[in-house]
């Protein structure tokens, strides 16, 4: 069983793509590369949160995105996408701001 993230996500934390990143959809993956020369190559569930941070959201507002494209556990689904924007936030690839 999986660490419940939902702590480390204050309800009125938005994220957003950080814009000094460089990336290219390809297929239903992105790859990215920060200002620093560091490739990154994300998976499809990735890219689709990375596509929707095009303007600042909550984690609430991805999840229920995630939801409209995939089937799964809403639990499930809050779980992964806060460890993919942890990860992603921890890579300063997306950056997040307190309401």
């Amino acid at each position: 069983m999986r660490p419940d993230r939902r702590s480390l996500h204050n309800p009125g934390m938005t994220y957003v793509r950080n814009s000094g990143i460089i990336f290219s959809a390809i297929d239903r993956e992105v790859l990215a590369l920060d200002d620093g020369g560091k490739f990154f190559t994300f998976n499809e569930t990735t890219a689709a949160i990375w596509q929707y941070l095009e303007a600042p959201r909550t984690l609430p507002a991805i999840c229920s995105h995630l939801a409209d494209l995939y089937d799964g556990d809403p639990a499930e689904i809050e779980a992964d996408a806060g460890e993919v924007i942890n990860r992603l936030v921890s890579n300063d690839l997306i950056l997040r701001h307190q309401k």
